[in-house]
C-alpha cells in the first residue's frame, strides 16, 4: 500500500485528562485513531465515548503499569502483577525473550483482549503498547496475539537520521521483518518527536516524501 499516514493518539481512558485530550484531537482532524488502555481510571467512561464519537480504537496493551481501575477482577490483577515483575524495565525487555516474560504476557494480554470486547463490543481495530513493550519477543510470540492482526512496528529510525553502527540497525531490521512476517503493519513507525520540528524532529517535509511512498504511523500522546 503507497500513501498512507495513521497519527494515533495512545492511552486513550488511561485517565480522564488524556482521554479528553486525545477526544479534542480526533474531533480537530488532528489524529485518525487511538489506543485505549482497559482497566484503568478511565476506561469504561472512554468506551462509550468511543462509540458515541466513532473514534477508531485498539487495544494500548499495558505490561508496565499497574491496573487503576475500580472494578479489575482478582484474577486479571493476579496476572498483570505478574506480567509486571517482568516488564519493569521495558527498554530492556523489549530485545529479550524468557519463558516466564512469554506466560506472564500471554496470560494478561488474554485478560485485556477480552476486557476490551467487553466493554467496546467489538475486537480492538489494532494493537500497540504502553512502554512499546509488545515489540518484545516475549510479547509478539504469544499465542494470544492472532497472527494477521494489525500491530505497531517496531521504531523506525527519523526521516534522514544519520546512520546508526551496523549492531542496532541490523537488530531493529530483524525485529521489522519478524513483525511484518507474522502481523500486517506499516512499512515506518515514527514518534512525534521524530517529525515534528518544535518537538526537535526532521519536519513534516521530510516526513511527507515518504509518506507519499510508503504506509507511515505516527505515535503521538496528546495529554502531554
Amino acid at each position: 500500500m503507497r500513501g498512507l499516514l495513521i497519527v494515533n493518539a495512545d492511552d486513550w481512558g488511561a485517565a480522564l485528562a488524556a482521554t479528553t485530550a486525545i477526544l479534542t484531537a480526533f474531533r480537530a482532524g488532528a489524529v485518525t485513531s487511538t489506543s485505549a488502555m482497559v482497566f484503568m481510571a478511565d476506561s469504561e467512561r472512554a468506551a462509550e465515548v468511543a462509540r458515541e464519537e466513532s473514534v477508531p480504537t485498539g487495544l494500548h496493551l499495558n505490561l508496565s503499569q499497574r491496573f487503576d481501575g475500580e472494578t479489575v477482577p482478582a484474577k486479571a490483577q493476579d496476572h498483570h502483577e505478574r506480567a509486571l515483575t517482568q516488564f519493569r524495565d521495558p527498554a530492556r525487555a523489549r530485545w529479550r525473550f524468557t519463558r516466564a516474560a512469554h506466560r506472564a504476557a500471554t496470560l494478561t494480554i488474554r485478560d485485556q483482549l477480552a476486557e476490551f470486547r467487553r466493554i467496546y463490543g467489538r475486537p480492538p481495530t489494532h494493537v500497540d503498547s504502553h512502554h512499546h513493550v509488545h515489540v518484545s519477543p516475549s510479547v509478539f510470540l504469544s499465542p494470544a496475539l492472532t497472527p494477521g492482526s494489525r500491530v505497531r512496528q517496531t521504531r523506525s529510525p527519523a526521516p534522514h537520521a544519520p546512520r546508526v553502527w551496523a549492531g542496532p540497525r541490523v537488530a531493529r531490521r530483524v525485529k521489522h521483518r519478524l513483525l511484518s512476517s507474522r502481523f500486517h503493519t506499516t512499512q515506518r513507525f515514527w514518534a512525534i518527536d521524530d517529525v515534528h520540528p518544535a518537538r526537535g524532529g526532521s519536519g513534516f517535509d521530510r516526513a511527507a516524501s515518504i509518506v507519499h511512498r510508503e504506509p507511515v504511523e505516527i505515535m503521538c500522546h496528546p495529554s502531554f
